[in-house]
């Protein structure tokens, strides 16, 4: 027997090559030729990962039978083994469920993927963060919004620390399309939906900004599609259509059916609220074409329901009635387990708490995974994401910001070294934190950068007097507590917050002034 892998690794890595490039029809065609070869040597083990990666790449296509098959042959051979790649392969069996409307049953499988996930032979950080977006999607599509967004965090913390840009865009879409669906709800009870619209178009926003690195058009097609969504609830309804026909466009040249049928069924709706119902029903044919030609149950749900609406306003009641019958028939279908979904979540919450409780280090990781998004690891700030996120909390507020930057810092760590740098930083930090209010915020932007915002200050006069203050307690400091002939100070760039000023610009302006400190000597406050 031929013991030489290197042509089956070849094919399935130009299978994932492929995907990351959108060429999925392509990507296929290579994890095919991997299986091809897997099964003419009659390597199990192989045999289990090609069709592991066939059940990936059929899930987005999608081909969901192919997926839910090649999943399942996938997993029968791998729990033969106790193989590594067995928690992934259920975690795709779980997706291809919720594709096809039972996000039920998909969360039982992710239990059992959690639970594997606690064991020390099968502990993957990666495949626990794979899981948790899994999660995150059924408990969106079950409307449990504050379960799955924790789990899209505890998801995004672990993507955000190895740079898997496209994942982190597609994280940050759902936690959009999470607070698109809260405003709707917002909508129909009459509260305020301000705070929620901001955080929608941030987390978007935050997507869109990743995504001009990646470049992606899969990802710049959920986006758009995202934008035009949040913009429909807000009654944008022309920069709504807008923004799903570029998301249509892309999707259509990446020829992917789940989201045509997406993009026809929202431009659908956006085209019946503003009544122009040939419109409508000619998008929702479209959708229905291609819904009747996979198995997209969650979409079908979705589409039925807009037909009748549409139907009914043409006065096409027998369509109407059809439709009707038809998306009644699938809410019989899934009524059983709708009616467990409390318990399957609280389920759910249970095992987690249990696998955490079981593997004291599994649940260190797990905390630290949730605090990575927000915080500094050497100082215990809050990092960049935590200074962008106090502004979606507290919107038109009144602040002043600080730039600060320790003297000579690279002299601290090639004469003393890098240890006794990491102290000052941290000793730093703790003099910073001492210094302000509670209500104001303290982060570092990374190496010996901190920035702190002043919350409520009015004049720049109290900003540069708290600034002046904090570099004599640094520069009073007992240093010699950490070397005898340790000396630390710091510059300082002050700028108030001005109306119709963006952070950004703010930032650049007491950067400016830092820069002015350092050249006029260290050890000072600009402002």
């Amino acid at each position: 027997m031929n013991t030489d892998t290197s042509t089956f690794t070849t094919h399935l890595q130009n299978a994932a090559q492929m995907r990351r490039e959108d060429r999925l029809s392509e990507a296929i065609l290579a994890a095919e030729a991997a299986l091809a070869w897997a099964n003419n040597f009659g390597n199990e083990d192989l045999i289990a990962q090609a069709n592991l990666e066939l059940a990936d790449l059929h899930r987005y296509v999608p081909n969901t039978m192919q997926a839910f098959q090649a999943a399942g042959l996938a997993i029968r051979h791998l729990k033969k083994t106790n193989h590594q790649a067995l928690a992934r392969a259920l975690v795709i069996q779980g997706m291809v469920l919720g594709d096809m409307g039972d996000h039920n049953r998909a969360l039982d499988v992710y239990h059992e993927a959690l639970a594997l996930l606690s064991r020390p032979e099968h502990q993957d950080l990666g495949q626990e963060a794979f899981c948790y977006g899994a999660i995150g999607i059924s408990c969106t599509q079950l409307g449990d919004f504050e379960q799955a967004e924790d789990a899209y965090v505890h998801a995004l913390a672990y993507y955000s620390e190895i740079g898997n840009q496209a994942t982190e865009c597609h994280l940050w879409n759902n936690l959009a399309i999470i607070r698109t669906r809260q405003i709707a709800i917002a909508q129909n009870k009459g509260t305020d939906t301000a705070f929620l619209v901001t955080q929608a178009g941030n987390f978007l926003l935050e997507a869109e900004r990743i995504n001009q690195t990646l470049d992606s058009v899969f990802v710049k097609a959920a986006l758009c599609n995202s934008r035009g969504d949040l913009l429909r609830v807000q009654h944008q309804l022309e920069p709504a259509a807008q923004a799903t026909q570029a998301a249509l466009a892309a999707y259509r040249e990446l020829n992917l059916p789940r989201g045509i049928v997406d993009a026809l069924t929202n431009l659908g709706e956006i085209r019946l609220e503003q009544d122009d119902l040939p419109e409508a029903l000619a998008l929702l044919a479209q959708a229905a074409k291609i819904v009747g030609q996979h198995d997209l149950l969650d979409h079908e749900r979705k589409l039925l329901e807009l037909q009748t609406r549409v139907f009914e306003q043409h006065g096409d009641y027998k369509n109407a009635l059809l439709a009707f019958k038809r998306f009644h028939q699938l809410a019989l279908d899934m009524q059983q387990l709708e009616t467990q979904k409390k318990l399957q979540q609280l389920a759910l919450r249970q095992e987690i708490e249990q696998v955490a409780s079981e593997n004291r280090d599994l649940h260190e990781r797990q905390a630290t995974l949730g605090r990575m998004a927000f915080e500094d690891a050497l100082t215990g700030l809050g990092n960049r994401r935590a200074f962008e996120a106090w502004f979606v909390q507290h919107p038109n507020a009144e602040f002043a910001l600080l730039v600060i930057d320790i003297d000579h810092f690279k002299k601290v760590n090639d004469t003393f070294s890098h240890a006794t740098g990491d102290l000052v930083l941290q000793r730093v930090a703790i003099l910073l934190r001492q210094s302000m209010r509670q209500t104001d915020l303290v982060t570092r932007f990374g190496g010996e950068e901190f920035v702190v915002i002043l919350h409520q200050i009015k004049y720049l006069n109290t900003a540069f007097d708290n600034a002046e203050r904090v570099r004599l307690e640094v520069q009073n400091y007992n240093w010699a507590e950490i070397h005898s002939d340790l000396r630390v100070t710091i510059s300082l760039g002050v700028v108030l917050a001005e109306k119709d000023v963006g952070v950004e610009t703010l930032l650049e302006q007491a950067d400016q002034h830092l820069y002015t400190a350092k050249r006029e000597g260290r050890n000072r406050v600009v402002s």
